[in-house]
């Protein structure tokens, strides 16, 4: 037997056991960043707003926060939005793997592995 052996059986079992999690999960983060998206347009979005947002983060503080910003001459709105929410996706799939890790269950559930 390989150490792998019954890999893809357990995988199915987890997937059966923590589905609704996971599309819950999927949706609110989904709904949370479309929300987020949205917002960011009014509050960056003229050319100044995405400068003065631009040179706050291209400070070492920020940088050290969030990484450094694109090295593009033509910041816009996406761009800006995507240096800010990646360390935010980065925090919610560390809640995310802690709460399949510990499950959160005072009683074990148990998934038939036909």
């Amino acid at each position: 037997m390989t150490q792998l052996a019954e890999t893809k059986r357990l995988l199915l079992a987890d997937l059966k056991r923590d589905r609704t999690k996971i599309i819950v999960w999927m949706l609110v983060l989904a709904g949370l960043f479309l929300a987020v998206a949205y917002k960011f347009t009014n509050l960056y979005g003229s050319p100044s707003q995405i400068n003065t947002i631009a040179e706050t983060l291209k400070s070492k503080a920020m940088e050290s926060l969030f990484g450094p910003l694109a090295r593009s001459t033509n910041l816009n709105t996406a761009i800006i939005f995507a240096s800010e929410m990646l360390i935010f996706w980065a925090i919610f799939m560390v809640i995310f793997n802690y709460s399949l890790a510990i499950g959160g269950h005072s009683e074990p559930r148990r998934v038939r592995l036909d």
